[in-house]
């Protein structure tokens, strides 16, 4: 992973990262990314892992093999209610609150396997 370091149009400093494949996102300026962990997401709404995020304040999630939908607020998504996230997009979650609020749910008949880095700011 790459990165080039930038400034919002709100002033705060920011990183594009570009991945193995040459996708671009962006995250918040100076995270130490440190954990990761892979979850299958199937036909029932799940958090991501409690004892893996504990201390995290930043979780990039990357969609492989299916759709989903997933809600930040800690309700449960269900196939046709969420926001939907398509096989290769990217989700930046920036702060413990959105991390804790995740869940998502496989939106078609085949699971999703989510790809999950968690990172917290340098200091």
């Amino acid at each position: 992973m790459s990165k080039i370091a930038g400034q919002t149009r709100g002033g705060a400093l920011r990183e594009v990262l570009t991945g193995p494949d040459g996708e671009l996102f962006t995250s918040p300026a100076g995270i130490g990314w440190t954990a990761n962990e892979s979850l299958t997401v199937a036909g029932t709404a799940i958090p991501l892992t409690p004892d893996t995020y504990a201390t995290y304040s930043a979780a990039l999630i990357s969609v492989g093999t299916a759709a989903i939908r997933f809600w930040l607020n800690g309700v449960a998504p269900t196939a046709t209610a969420g926001h939907p996230l398509e096989v290769g997009d990217t989700l930046m979650l920036e702060n413990h609150q959105e991390i804790v609020g995740f869940r998502g749910i496989r939106r078609d008949g085949v699971s999703a396997v989510l790809e999950v880095s968690y990172g917290r700011a340098n200091g």
